[in-house]
């Protein structure tokens, strides 16, 4: 055990996550058997064979799936380490670990970059992914910090809203009820619904709102893009529910409207998240913070739109 390196450890993990002797050697600008000698000499080290190897291909032992959860592990542990002595002198330095879910994106990576901008001297990891694989990172030690939608009960989490999220109805500009001033929920149910994929925020919404209307919810389309639900309602499939914050530019140039539906625009909330049992680096706290008190006047500014105001309107 005491000829085991960092290196050593970080070669492994890097093969273990691209299952590929070849994509890590490039990942890690090495060559393939500098790549191969490393993890040779690890498994020798543990006298424990940690990959099978199959052909081109390569899938973790037991011993190796043990071990890429300890490597995760200890450089968390670094990383909180080097935050630590970097809080210590009262500067924000190291790296910000922060995901965000698809439709989060359209203001994250602007959250991101203005605290980045007060902070020159730190580091960002933003990832962007599908919900579960952004809450698999965050349970694993990829990421610190998540901005999403509906907060995971099935881990033991820290769970804080930052802004509202408004849910509203689109359809294309010539669609017949797009000068209605009010369109009772039994008329929304009897048009053509484009939805997304069962468990999404915005297919529970109008599940719910079907059921509490005794109708049923047959949608002719589900993606799990918001993107293939803007460009079929724009083609003229239908009509579909979706997240306000995703719409911004379409509704500029006219391409999409909102309807004046009862009921709508339903609120939810962003939250920001994290482990509970995990300490958070000093600059995932302070980014922590920072959501928490001027995150929601930032996604107002960058979605170019008064959401507060626009709430009033379709209310009215």
């Amino acid at each position: 055990m005491k000829n085991i390196t960092l290196k050593q450890l970080r070669i492994f993990a890097t093969v273990a996550r691209q299952l590929s002797f070849t994509r890590a050697a490039n990942a890690l600008s090495l060559t393939q058997p500098a790549v191969s000698t490393q993890i040779r000499a690890l498994e020798e080290s543990l006298v424990s064979r940690l990959f099978d190897r199959v052909g081109r291909s390569v899938q973790l032992t037991e011993a190796g799936v043990r071990l890429l959860a300890s490597a995760d592990e200890i450089e968390h542990v670094l990383e909180q380490t080097f935050e630590s002595l970097a809080g210590l002198r009262d500067v924000k330095m190291g790296t910000l670990k922060v995901g965000a879910i698809h439709t989060a994106n359209y203001f994250a990576a602007s959250l991101v970059n203005a605290f980045a901008a007060q902070h020159s001297a730190i580091t960002v990891r933003y990832t962007v992914d599908a919900t579960p694989e952004i809450i698999s990172q965050l349970v694993q030690s990829q990421t610190e910090l998540i901005i999403i939608g509906r907060a995971p009960t099935n881990i033991n989490i820290v769970a804080e809203p930052f802004a509202k999220h408004p849910y509203v109805i689109v359809a294309p500009p010539d669609h017949p009820l797009a000068r209605s001033r009010r369109v009772p929920l039994t008329r929304l149910f009897r048009e053509r619904l484009l939805s997304r994929e069962p468990g999404a925020a915005a297919r529970l919404i109008m599940e719910n709102l079907a059921l509490e209307c005794g109708l049923p919810h047959q949608p002719v389309l589900e993606t799990s893009s918001n993107e293939t639900i803007k460009q079929a309602v724009m083609a003229g499939i239908g009509i579909g529910c979706i997240s306000r914050h995703t719409i911004s530019l379409e509704l500029l140039t006219g391409r999409l409207v909102m309807l004046h539906v009862e009921k709508f625009p339903v609120i939810r909330d962003w939250y920001v998240i994290n482990l509970r049992d995990r300490r958070l680096s000093p600059v995932a706290q302070a980014f922590r913070q920072y959501l928490t008190t001027d995150g929601a006047a930032i996604i107002e500014r960058v979605l170019g739109k008064d959401l507060e105001g626009q709430t009033k309107r379709t209310r009215a």
